[in-house]
């Protein structure tokens, strides 16, 4: 029974006409990126979870985009997914969803918890573990089988959490009030430097090992208060200098292009009520993100990258002078 159903996609894609249903991304991105047909792959943290994988590959014309995501991933997981996808598919696109905050993370570390190993890993004979499994039949193929007949499950937003989410500027301020955080000395720019460079040199050389894959990057849109914080924490000019890095070393790749999505865009991202807390956007922020890509004015080159650093400073700075000299509550009030 588990051999056949195999929620967690260990053997195989759905069979026969079930759907393609994802919860836990913990146990099932590996399954997916081994056995699904696709040539597509998005990959990020909980960010991008609620991006449409189905929009994806209808914007760029692609067979199948599957999910490949995990909660403040480190670059280093992000690389082992891309591993997992480009070594075993023909892929066309890698959508990648840049957060500066995973090249602070150690490198050379899955990041998966110990607890699936013997799901991920190559070894058959520890599967006991899986197919001889009371929870697994009692409760995950059931609900798989469950989900699937459901007419308004959708693949597309597996793992995606945000339509369930509320919104709205109370929210954000009761997760997170700059007034009540005191702001701790500024690290210097090279603060952990050498992880950042080591992770963005892995991702470097993954992309020219594939100069047939385009590798779309984008920067996806925190609000302000994110940055608040970073800046109160001490990391924001090493999270700026990581930026500047990153979209230099890695454009210099014929086969990348870069999107800022609305990142560095005052309107978006002080905009509380679209947000449930300081990173996570709303739905109607993660659609704005998919409609960004490919979309000129928000490209990042070489010629113009120091501008979207410096755009997204101003805002930033902007922000926190009014709220020093004002409170907060003409967050409220707009």
């Amino acid at each position: 029974m588990v051999f056949v159903f195999d929620p967690f996609f260990v053997y195989h894609k759905p069979i026969a006409n079930l759907k393609e249903v994802q919860k836990i991304y913990q146990y099932q991105v590996p399954g997916v990126l081994r056995n699904f047909d696709y040539d597509g792959v998005l990959l990020g943290s909980s960010v991008v979870m609620s991006i449409n994988a189905d929009d994806l590959a209808k914007k760029y014309q692609c067979k199948k985009v599957v999910k490949a995501v995990a909660s403040s991933s480190p670059a280093s997981t992000l690389k082992y997914f891309l591993d997992l996808s480009l070594d075993s598919h023909d892929v066309k696109y890698i959508f990648y969803g840049m957060d500066v905050f995973s090249f602070h993370k150690a490198p050379h570390n899955t990041g998966m918890p110990e607890e699936v190993a013997f799901i991920i890993n190559k070894n058959p004979f520890d599967d006991v573990g899986y197919i001889w499994n009371g929870d697994i039949l009692a409760v995950k193929i059931p609900d798989m089988i469950r989900t699937s007949m459901n007419p308004d499950y959708d693949p597309g937003m597996a793992y995606g959490f945000m339509q369930w989410t509320p919104t709205g500027t109370k929210r954000v301020l009761d997760n997170y009030n700059p007034l009540l955080t005191p702001t701790i000395p500024m690290k210097d720019e090279m603060y952990q430097f050498d992880m950042v460079k080591e992770n963005i040199r892995a991702l470097d050389e993954k992309i020219k090992q594939y100069p047939n894959t385009k590798f779309i990057l984008f920067t996806p849109c925190y609000s302000v208060l994110w940055w608040d914080r970073a800046y109160r924490d001490g990391l924001y000019n090493a999270y700026l200098h990581t930026l500047d890095y990153a979209f230099s070393t890695l454009l210099k790749n014929q086969n990348v292009e870069i999107y800022a999505v609305n990142f560095n865009n005052a309107e978006y991202i002080t905009d509380l009520s679209d947000y449930a807390d300081p990173i996570h956007g709303s739905l109607a922020i993660t659609r704005m993100m998919t409609e960004s890509l490919g979309d000129q004015e928000q490209r990042i080159t070489l010629d113009n990258y120091k501008q979207h650093i410096e755009q997204l400073d101003e805002a930033v700075v902007e922000f926190m002078d009014r709220v020093n000299n004002e409170g907060i509550d003409f967050l409220y009030q707009e």
